[in-house]
């Protein structure tokens, strides 16, 4: 791939000599953090977290940020490709079907651009049964991770048998290799030493870290000690683990700004930090006002928290308020370090927006649904075997859209369309004396949904989960996590 030696940053006012030098790339994903959950962001509960404000403070907080769907594993797909996670048929957090085997990730982007790249965290973006959808196997030279979607904090090595279809079975690979236990005692911080030690190794020359934090998802785990500094505020279990968690993931964003900044080069780092989806509903996550969390299409499953940071090339301080979606981070970043895309992406390059020199919305339609399959398109469909809603025809599986503040949420049996700017909650169905509003978002959702793509597995694929299935069988239910304080692990 053809790199540019000048990264095209429009209306920075940069000097030649500045241009020439190329940003490093961080981006921090937490998992499940509702958008309330931080202290820059609208809370109505204790965000306790000094240093994520630190980075708001020389950054860009995003108000109106969403995922590219309510759930892990599509959403890191969208993140990934810089394209709607339903185009490649990745629709639910339990599929195989992760990222597409054709098309570029953001990975193979900036190592193929000369960066060094790392993944490190939760992958879950596919690749137990194909190699071409693990990390290292898309553009990532240093990795750390573990494939499924949940895992214990205080134990490393929690079963070797293949992960499909038994939650836990998760081993956490170093290089390829299975650890046995963390280095650190505890998941956030072992993830927080790796990412640090890449730093170390690598900060004389341009890299791209993609560290995905499992913080707070389930199972909520934390040092007694840390916990007990929080319980005393009078919260819930949950809410109280959650707040503590955070307190060691906030920890690690100081060290890390800490780390560049000593390395001089935190003024020329690009560092993006979000969540894959809104918080849970039951978990200790925050959505604010939001309707709903986790796996549905109202705001508290989609609206995330998010904040851009690069001091020489971004204003600090600034609110941002127009919709945007995770599916940007892959044209800002390549943008940034001058990178040319080799195909088309949902996403689009902020630079421009987020610099002030637009003052365009950067979507006109944002698109979202939680449905298997485009079912309408699939062969043997009749009217007679799939009901139809508001004249357009789907078997199963929620779907929204957004276009200037004006939302359409639909599931089988109900919609409701509201007006976000009045309205985030969406309590108050506006569809009745809207109509024009409500035909106009629907008709902007069924041009969307016509690129929508099956969810399809190659024959090698098939089998391997119909094997994998019969050796989990007997193991479904018997891994239990650890206790919340890890009091039987910890030394």
């Amino acid at each position: 791939m053809a790199v540019a030696t000048v990264a095209v940053v429009a209306g920075t006012g940069w000097c030649r000599a500045q241009q020439q030098v190329r940003p490093n790339v961080i981006v921090i994903m937490t998992d499940d953090m509702g958008s309330a959950d931080i202290g820059p962001m609208p809370h109505s509960a204790l965000a306790h977290t000094p240093n994520i404000s630190r980075l708001a403070e020389q950054g860009i907080t995003c108000t109106q940020a969403y995922a590219s769907a309510p759930m892990s594993l599509p959403s890191r797909v969208g993140l990934l490709t810089g394209c709607y996670p339903a185009h490649s048929g990745a629709y639910k957090v339990d599929t195989v079907q992760g990222l597409p085997q054709e098309g570029q990730t953001l990975g193979e982007y900036m190592h193929e651009g000369g960066y060094a790249t790392a993944m490190i965290g939760k992958w879950h973006a596919g690749g137990e049964f194909t190699e071409w959808q693990r990390p290292e196997n898309r553009g990532f030279e240093r990795t750390f991770y573990w494939h499924d979607s949940t895992h214990d904090y205080w134990s490393a090595d929690t079963g070797r048998t293949n992960t499909w279809g038994a939650v836990g079975y998760a081993p956490i690979y170093n290089q390829g290799t299975p650890i046995e236990h963390y280095d650190t005692g505890y998941l956030t911080t072992d993830i927080a030493q790796h990412t640090l030690d890449f730093v170390d190794e690598n900060h004389h020359r341009p890299f791209f870290l993609y560290v995905c934090h499992h913080c707070s998802h389930r199972p909520l785990q934390v040092p007694r000690e840390v916990y007990d500094k929080y319980a005393e505020l009078g919260h819930k279990r949950s809410l109280t683990a959650a707040r503590a968690m955070y307190d060691i993931l906030d920890d690690f964003v100081g060290q890390l700004l800490d780390k560049l900044n000593s390395y001089g080069i935190g003024e020329n780092t690009l560092i993006i930090f979000s969540s894959d989806n809104g918080g849970g509903e039951t978990d200790g996550q925050l959505n604010h006002t939001s309707r709903g969390g986790k796996f549905t299409l109202t705001e508290g499953g989609l609206r995330v928290p998010m904040i851009f940071s690069w001091p020489r090339a971004l204003p600090a301080g600034r609110i941002y308020s127009q919709p945007i979606i995770n599916l940007d981070f892959l044209p800002t970043i390549i943008a940034a370090a001058g990178i040319a895309p080799q195909q088309e992406h949902d996403g689009v390059n902020l630079l421009p927006y987020l610099q002030g020199t637009t003052e365009a919305a950067p979507h006109e339609v944002l698109c979202w649904t939680n449905g298997d399959e485009p079912n309408y398109q699939s062969e043997g469909w009749s009217r007679e075997n799939t009901p139809e809603l508001f004249g357009y025809p789907f078997e199963k599986g929620d779907f929204a859209v957004r276009k200037g503040d004006w939302k359409l949420v639909s599931t089988v049996g109900s919609v409701g369309l509201f007006n976000l700017r009045e309205d985030r909650a969406e309590l108050h169905d506006r569809s009745g004396d809207k109509p024009e509003i409500y035909n106009d978002l629907l008709d902007s959702y069924k041009a969307w949904a016509a690129g929508l793509t099956q969810q399809s597995y190659a024959p090698e694929m098939v089998e391997q989960m119909k094997a994998a299935q019969h050796k989990v069988a007997p193991l479904k239910g018997t891994y239990k996590y650890n206790d919340m304080f890890g009091e039987k692990v910890r030394k």
